[in-house]
This record gives structure tokens, sequence and C-alpha cells, in this order.
């Protein structure tokens, strides 16, 4: 791996293949560490979102997240994974390849590579947290909810919690009626039997694309089930607010419960 670019305080290292494709691609995702941070640090792995179509790890919102953590004392890493594909360019034409379940088992995988490099990378094994947006807020829940991967906690912004109720459609490969069992499976809110990692859940209440109302029952239906969890509803969020004048107050809410999870130094 060449390092990429380099400031006073930020190494990034870009396009680290993590894992091997079925589609003849290999996965990537691009590595922000502090510079000489003296210490083994927590490690967040950023999952961007775009309905699980479109959408990339160098994006603003991965890229603002990324250098903000880094100056809290984090690496970051931001992944790429697989997404649909389309005939004539993304929703456009016949679908020749849904996301489901190369997705997921990337961002599986994305994590056990941050793990198992751990050394390298100068981060503590035990502390990596998942921060998706949108579909890759998802991913993150989704990832809360697989005991196996063991993350320490996940911050889902402006999420799909439950596929059943929305975005099922553009994820999964088949019809909800041809595929039911599956359709449960992907869908975070359906997979609570099993104590999840700590969640956040972060939403604006004038959420255009995906109606904040499915996070706020999802959130309900960890609070039933005394699982640990906190919500904070944005008001006059809209999808993606974090690009606005809204961005600040949102990140020091994340910065506050990753300071929870990880621990304080």
């Amino acid at each position: 791996m060449k390092k990429q670019e380099e400031t006073e305080s930020i190494t990034l290292i870009k396009n680290i293949p993590y894992c091997e494709s079925i589609r003849g691609e290999n996965p990537a995702l691009d590595a922000w560490l502090p510079v000489k941070p003296g210490k083994i640090l927590p490690a967040c792995l950023l999952l961007h979102g775009g309905g699980w179509t479109t959408g990339d790890k160098g994006d603003e919102r991965e890229r603002n997240m990324a250098k903000k953590l880094c100056k809290m004392g984090y690496a970051a890493f931001s992944a790429n994974y697989h997404m649909a594909l389309y005939e004539e360019g993304p929703y456009r034409g016949r679908r020749l390849q849904s996301a489901w379940p190369k997705c997921i088992e990337d961002c599986m995988e994305a994590v056990s590579f941050i793990r198992r490099n751990a050394n390298q990378f100068s981060i503590d094994p035990e502390k990596i947290a998942v921060i998706g947006s949108s579909a890759g807020g998802h991913l993150a829940l989704w990832l809360a909810t697989e005991k196996s991967c063991g993350i320490s906690c996940a911050i889902a912004l402006y999420p799909v919690p439950d596929i059943l109720k929305w975005g099922g459609e553009l994820l999964m490969p088949a019809p909800f009626e041809e595929s039911r069992e599956e359709w449960r499976k992907a869908s975070p809110a359906q997979r609570l039997e099993r104590r999840p990692s700590p969640i956040l859940l972060i939403h604006g209440d004038r959420d255009e694309t995906v109606d904040f109302r499915l996070s706020v029952d999802f959130y309900n239906k960890l609070l039933e089930k005394e699982y640990e969890a906190e919500m904070i509803i944005v008001e006059g969020g809209r999808h993606s607010f974090d690009f606005s004048a809204l961005s600040e107050k949102q990140f020091q809410s994340t910065a506050r419960f990753l300071e929870t999870h990880f621990g304080k130094e």
C-alpha cells in the first residue's frame, strides 16, 4: 500500500483492496489515519449512501466525516461495496444485478479486514464502530445485529431500518412474495432476537426520501427489548441533512456516542 496524501495531521491511503469480487472487481477502502498518533486508536468504518445503487467511499460526506474523526484521534476507513447494476445507468432500464447479499458480505469483510490488519494501522481490533448514511445506515444497522461482527457500536444517519416497509424493491433480487425469509434476514428491524451492538439513530423529521417514522418505530422496538439505543430527531432535517448547517450539531452527537462506547483515553 502506498501513501497517497499527507497533511500535517492526517495520512490518507486510497484504494486498499479488502476482498475479492464475483464481478471481476475488487471492492476497496480508503484509510484516514492520524499522523504519528503515539497510541493504539479506535477505528470507524464509514458506509456511504445512495440507494444501494450509487455513491462512493470518496463522497464529500465521507471525506468530511473521516477528517473530523481523525481530529478526534480515531482512524477512519471509508469502504465501497457492491451495488445494484442497471442496463441504462442507475435505476434506468432492466436491473442486471441486485446489491443483496453481496453488499453486506462486503461490509462484513471490511470489518474483518480492518481487524486483521490492526497492527499495520495501529488500531484496537476490539474498538471498531460503523457509521452509515441512508442505504449505508441500513448496512450499519445490519452489522450491529450480526453478533459475529462484534462491532463496538453503530451510528445510522437517516437509515433504512426495515426494508419490509421501505426500500426492499431496490435492494433485494426477488419480490417479497417470492423470498419472504430472505427479505426478513436482510432487514435490521426483523433481526432483533439477539441483543445488537449499541445503536445511535439520527434522522430528520422532514426527510422526503426515507420517512423518519421508520427510525422512530425501530428505536421503539429496541427500547421495548431493553436494548441499548439512542435517537436524535433533527428538527427540519431533510435527507442528507449533514450537508447543511445542521451538520456540526449532528457530528457532536456522533462524537459523544463514540466516546461513550470507545471509552475516553
